[in-house]
């Protein structure tokens, strides 16, 4: 599904390694293997929910990520990040913080972006809950996307479509 609903934007690709790894998948391994593949001078970002950032210190070597990749963060309603981070991810990230796009383009990594722009209202659990429901649930995700859940009838706890 992410496949179809990236389709047709620009620069952006899935990357199936987690979903084809026999073993646990880690963020720091999986922007390893990125890094390896890409070299240490291309820029690579990560994007991640302030949600996700918040939790960042108890992912595995996590204190390597800032230095593989850049951390895009998109804000979330609700979590606001300033000041809010706990101490040792603060340490980690202090000085790392921009609000310039462009910096993510002239080094490879290391810098943190919050991402500051409407999001789409809607959550996957928020999908799946109208599904099952029988809610209207189209508007919530790309047209494709949609199209393809309705075709095989996922999450159908009532109806589909």
């Amino acid at each position: 599904m992410l496949e179809l609903a990236v389709a047709g934007e620009p620069g952006l690709q899935v990357d199936r390694r987690e979903l084809e790894r026999a073993t646990p998948s880690w963020t720091a391994d999986t922007l390893r293997g990125i890094r390896a593949e890409l070299g240490p001078e291309h820029p690579v970002a990560l994007l991640v929910g302030a949600d996700s950032l918040l939790g960042l210190s108890s992912w595995k070597d996590w204190r390597a990520v800032p230095g593989l990749a850049h951390l895009v963060v998109a804000s979330r309603p609700g979590l606001p990040l300033d000041g809010e981070l706990p101490p040792a991810l603060a340490g980690v990230l202090e000085g790392r913080w921009t609000e310039e796009a462009g910096a993510l383009r002239r080094a490879p990594a290391g810098r943190v972006f919050r991402l500051d722009q409407p999001l789409h209202p809607g959550s996957a659990t928020e999908v799946r809950q109208r599904i099952a429901g029988g809610g209207d649930w189209q508007s919530l995700v790309p047209a494709p996307v949609a199209a393809h859940i309705a075709r095989h009838g996922l999450y159908a706890g009532g109806r589909s479509g």
